[in-house]
């Protein structure tokens, strides 16, 4: 009965589907970002493995530098070639089999390395005392390393098997679905029942059992399904699913694993741990949800806990707590960074890898959740004997009542959002996400020239006047680098050809941040900002209609204008805190990587793309953020007119994500049909920049559904 009504249940099947399509569509999305068209890709790398699989280094080598030398002759000569259809595609072929080709070479020096070092640092003082750590790190290297050989590498589809680990989204699907089934198991407490099932015969261990044996089957499943269709899909892109007999050390990206293997038996190994691992994952929030008759001090317990782990998994490897770092539920999640990274821990007067601890703790683990969730079903009473934590909650909740009663309706709207719909959680996985964001890309043709471009640029940045070119040619005549030189002369020979009041400016920056959604950057940032905004602003309007509030706050004096005024005021302050978080973040993080924003009072038609734009640069920036926070603004509007019109939270949020990010998924995806429907390519900016017509577009329909979502009148 219970497995019936989960995991065999048609809503289980129909979330790991949705999963399943979600996870594969942007893998492939990501693939063809990376690549180009994957088709064509695909074809080009098949045929690049077969021709260089037979050949020696040394030929493979100097086909390879034929190739960079006629590529690079092709470039100076003919303006526009590495544009052409295919060239970028070629090139980035070709660098794989460069790296593939130098591995294959690089591993038996890398395991003499190994040896040779263990055998120079026992006669230093340090390294040569017996029993120390020191010394029983480099013994134990030496020991596992020496059990591995060069033998047997090959150059094979590498990218078959690479490609797998190249985002999480699949360690998060698994957590998702499980998530779900454990949510499915809190179905008679939302109906008032259990106290009714925990009182009959069957309630308590026969019931707990049976549920822990659900969650071991929704593991083993959702991995089978998730992990096995991306292994599949990657298999199949790269024509990589006919080498599983393939030694697991010919890839990169496993050299540092002491571990003899084939990728066949690599990918058996894995999918165990990571089902195992997710039943543990399971089982521990499983347990929490059992601890906590209240869901939302549940929930709020299962955040603690997850936050305080993942904050763990930033320790360095030097730390003396890096043990936390691997004894982790996030090892688990992503169990590939333990199992490729070779590190040996002190534990119990003894070293052990950091990839075998993981499996050593991951049964203990198992059994401890598990015994605890049988322990709770026996004992814990859901009518008697309170939960002693919920006692102290309610303590808390008493004293505090004084303060709550003072609050106004602009607090307790905060309150609504913050707390009760846990949108404080939304905000620190917000600013998680934009701490480890990555900057804007731009397109670079030849990065030894700009980035001496970028240095002289910075040096002399400001207005080109008579004396910062009589410096310039000063020291381009004391250059010897010949590469300086040119660079310096070009640099100078084009400011002279510019009529007076041009500028020298830095202009990697200004060119990542208006890159015209290179690598989908711009379109990928605004669905996150969008969905971020869904996540804090669909409870707005239907918690008090799921209360069952609605018409005794209408017919209140301050529940009509007065609360309405309130709600858009948290409307706007939402908008322009995920405008500050995500954005701020972007300018931010494109000043770590492509230096600090100068000579802001520069004229924009510094950049190629907008030679004719009269503005300054930082007129420029300002006009391009404020129109990213009208377009906020106007999606807010939209959410809360959407969530007005539901009668409950569960759908308030279907209906915003059916309105506001499946269109902008689709446009990120490439859909460019739906655009006029959705926010996203307006929020993007840059695709759009001086065109006004999208922006008015889009501010009107925000005001628009401003207006309906006025409070009409009781009744």
């Amino acid at each position: 009965m219970e497995a019936r009504r989960t995991v065999f249940s048609g809503q289980f099947w129909a979330v790991l589907g949705l999963l399943l399509t979600v996870t594969l569509a942007f893998f492939l999305y990501a693939r063809s970002v990376k690549t180009g068209g994957l088709t064509e890709y695909s074809r080009r790398y098949d045929e690049a493995v077969r021709k260089f699989a037979p050949m020696s280094s040394e030929e493979a080598m100097a086909d390879i530098e034929e190739y960079r030398a006629f590529s690079e002759a092709q470039y100076f000569e003919t303006p526009g070639w590495m544009q052409a259809p295919g060239r970028w595609e070629e090139k980035l072929i070709y660098d794989q089999m460069e790296k593939q080709v130098k591995y294959r070479d690089y591993y038996p020096r890398y395991l003499e390395k190994i040896r040779r070092e263990a055998k120079q640092q026992q006669s230093i003082s340090i390294f040569a005392k017996p029993g120390t750590v020191a010394y029983e790190n480099t013994q134990k290297t030496a020991r596992e390393f020496a059990a591995m050989n060069a033998d047997g590498l090959d150059i094979g589809h590498d990218l078959a098997v690479t490609a797998v680990f190249d985002d999480r989204l699949v360690d998060f699907a698994i957590l998702i679905l499980l998530g779900f089934v454990c949510a499915m198991f809190l179905a008679e407490r939302k109906r008032g029942l259990w106290d009714m099932v925990h009182a009959s015969k069957g309630g308590r261990m026969r019931l707990a059992v049976k549920r822990a044996g659900i969650l071991l089957a929704a593991s083993w499943i959702g991995t089978a399904v998730l992990v096995g269709g991306r292994i599949l899909a990657s298999g199949i892109l790269y024509n990589g699913l006919g080498e599983w007999g393939r030694k697991l050390q010919s890839i990169e990206f496993f050299y540092n694993v002491p571990y003899a293997m084939t990728v066949g038996q690599f990918w058996l190994f894995y999918m165990a741990v990571k089902a195992m691992g997710s039943f543990m994952i399971a089982l521990l929030l499983w347990l929490i949800l059992s601890s906590f008759s209240q869901l939302s001090l549940a929930v709020v317990a299962a955040a603690v806990v997850l936050g305080a782990e993942y904050g763990l998994t930033f320790l360095v490897p030097s730390s003396a707590l890096v043990l936390l770092r691997y004894v982790n539920i996030f090892s688990f999640v992503s169990y590939i960074n333990v199992f490729v990274t070779y590190l040996n821990l002190p534990v119990f007067g003894g070293l052990i890898t950091g990839s075998r601890l993981v499996l050593a703790i991951l049964l203990p683990l198992c059994a401890v959740f598990l015994g605890g969730n049988l322990l709770i079903a026996q004992k814990k009473y859901p009518v008697t004997r309170t939960n002693r934590i919920l006692g102290w909650a309610d303590g808390l909740a008493k004293s505090a009542e004084r303060f709550r009663r003072g609050h106004s309706l602009f607090a307790w709207e905060g309150r609504k959002l913050m707390i009760k719909r846990l949108g404080i959680l939304v905000l620190a996985a917000m600013l998680i996400w934009s701490w480890r964001a990555e900057a804007p890309y731009r397109l670079s043709t030849n990065p030894m020239q700009e980035a001496l471009a970028d240095f002289y640029a910075r040096k002399y940045a400001g207005p080109a006047t008579d004396g910062v070119l009589r410096a310039m040619e000063e020291e381009l005549a004391g250059l010897q680098a010949p590469e300086n030189a040119a660079v310096l002369g070009k640099m100078i020979a084009q400011l002279k050809a510019q009529p007076e009041g041009a500028w020298i400016v830095p202009t990697k920056p200004y060119e990542a941040i208006w890159s015209n959604n290179i690598g989908n950057y711009h379109r990928s940032t605004a669905l996150i900002a969008l969905l971020f905004l869904v996540l804090l602003l669909y409870p707005l309007d239907p918690q008090e209609k799921q209360a069952d509030m609605e018409v005794l706050i209408r017919t209140a004096p301050r529940g009509r204008k007065s609360l309405w005024r309130r709600k858009t005021v948290w409307c706007v302050l939402m908008a322009v805190l995920v405008w500050l978080v995500v954005y701020g973040a972007e300018l931010w993080h494109t000043g770590k990587v492509y230096g600090s924003l100068l000579c802001l009072k520069a004229p924009m038609s510094v950049l190629p793309d907008f030679a004719d734009t009269k503005i300054s640069l930082g007129a420029g920036l300002a006009l391009y953020y404020a129109l990213k926070l009208i377009i906020l603004l106007a999606a807010a509007f939209t959410i809360r007119f959407l969530s007005a019109l539901t009668k409950s939270n569960r759908n308030a949020l279907l209906l915003s994500l059916l309105v506001i990010i499946v269109p902008a998924i689709l446009v990120t995806l490439g859909v460019d049909a739906v655009s006029p429907v959705s926010f996203l390519k307006p929020l993007a900016t840059v695709e759009l920049f001086f065109r006004p017509l999208p922006f008015v577009t889009a501010g009107t329909a925000g005001a628009a559904a401003l207006v309906i979502s006025r409070v009409p009148r009781a009744g």
